[in-house]
């Protein structure tokens, strides 16, 4: 097979491959230029990962936060609890109250009820001796 001169003219020579070659370089190396500033290193992922580290840490609840916030919820509780103890206490000591009264007036009104019975016994007798007087007369 033979090469016709326009197909000779078509084949590649040294100087052609030399330049591509060059050519071939400077895009590989633009290449790996762009994948440096696109693709993270590991530092550039360690620095990142530090940074969500102690966003997290500020984020998130420690054991002390914890622990801190069950003694200001207990003491928050007792304040409470103590206020309705005082209530409570209050409340107790207005019904004590009212039952030393109660037991008073009961008193009292049994008093009054055994007088008002002797009463009517001796104004029944009086009575009686009444009627007999004005019947023997």
């Amino acid at each position: 097979m033979e090469l016709t001169s326009k197909q000779f003219n078509k084949l590649a020579t040294k100087k052609d491959l030399k330049k591509l070659t060059q050519e071939s370089k400077s895009d590989l190396k633009k290449l790996e230029d762009n994948m440096d500033k696109k693709f993270a290193t590991k530092s550039d992922l360690k620095k990142e990962l530090d940074k969500f580290a102690i966003r997290a840490f500020n984020t998130f609840a420690s054991k002390d936060d914890l622990k801190e916030l069950r003694q200001d919820i207990v003491e928050e509780v007792g304040k409470k609890i103590d206020r309705v103890l005082t209530a409570v206490d209050s409340i107790v000591g207005t019904h004590q109250e009212i039952g030393a009264e109660r037991a008073a007036n009961i008193g009292a009104h049994d008093r009054i009820e055994e007088e008002i019975t002797k009463t009517n016994k001796r104004v029944t007798i009086v009575e009686k001796k009444l009627e007999e007087v004005h019947a023997s007369a």
